[in-house]
């Protein structure tokens, strides 16, 4: 299952969370989303083992992945990598997946960058935890452990909306989308 937040006219967040499910027989992609070939994509996760699983899943679509095991590796690894979408977990020691969004949020504005979407990921999948996840600024949540259609899916749904919404490919597409 993934999980959207709601949004009213002009952005606007609804209280309540969306639930957006695929059938097994449907495609990951819809024809008119595409791929993810080429996206930069980040993945934050203190679990090498997690990390390498959602890395896997993204790369054998054609995502460019780097990985970090902290906030303060993911905000180094941005400033080079210049990723796409992040996708973080939610607990983690030290920082969290909500520190990660608020230091990233501050530290990168959205006109030299636009807005890069982020997906938070956890094992903690409370439903008060995906709402603060939405509260807080994440465009998607992924319970772990992580469907590989899902993810997919909502990986190729955030970065159709960011070509859509006009973001410079040079910005939010590092290679020819």
């Amino acid at each position: 299952m993934i999980l959207f937040p709601e949004y009213r006219e002009h952005g606007k967040k609804e209280q309540n969370s969306k639930s957006v499910t695929t059938s097994s027989r449907e495609s990951r992609f819809d024809a008119d989303i595409g791929s993810i070939e080429g996206l930069h994509v980040l993945v934050v996760d203190d679990q090498p083992d997690s990390a390498r699983i959602v890395a896997k899943m993204l790369a054998q679509e054609g995502a460019l992945v780097k990985w970090a095991s902290s906030v303060r590796d993911a905000l180094r690894i941005v400033d080079t990598f210049h990723p796409s979408l992040i996708i973080s977990d939610l607990a983690m020691p030290q920082e969290d997946g909500f520190d990660l969004l608020r230091r990233f949020r501050a530290s990168h504005s959205y006109e030299e960058n636009g807005l890069i979407p982020l997906i938070a990921i956890s094992a903690h999948h409370e439903e008060s935890m995906m709402q603060k996840s939405f509260e807080e600024g994440f465009q998607a949540f992924l319970p772990k452990p992580v469907n590989k259609v899902y993810l997919l899916d909502a990986v190729a749904k955030l970065a159709f909306l960011h070509r859509q919404l006009g973001i410079p490919e040079s910005v939010a597409f590092n290679s020819g989308f």
